[in-house]
């Protein structure tokens, strides 16, 4: 005949359940904000562009002063600098020094 079968109650299997989706959050939490901050050390350099001024001092000594900082964990070289007065199809390399940009250096 039939024999009786005993399972846990439906209020343990609930809370099992939830007990196993916290653990899954926190462990998943977890290896996000050591992923997270891993990425963020390891960005090195973080050039960022600070502000740009035009300067018209007349018809022919019009200034453009541009200001980068890095506000990275590293130094960058800035190798090249492109400029045009219409477009990108004219771009023209103006810069042709290296320069070490060292974190939280400023330049402008």
């Amino acid at each position: 005949m039939l024999r009786s079968k005993k399972g846990i109650s439906p209020i343990l299997a609930t809370l099992l359940l939830i007990a196993i989706a916290v653990g899954a959050i926190l462990i998943t939490y977890a290896w996000v904000i050591t992923f997270t901050s891993t990425q963020t050390q390891q960005s090195g350099a973080i050039i960022a562009l600070e502000n740009i001024r035009f300067y018209a001092v007349g018809s022919t000594n019009n200034r453009t002063e541009i200001i980068l900082r890095n506000s990275g964990s590293s130094s960058a070289k800035i190798v090249a600098v492109y400029w045009s007065s219409s477009s990108f199809s004219s771009l023209a390399n103006i810069g042709t020094s290296e320069y070490t940009l060292t974190p939280t250096h400023r330049i402008g």
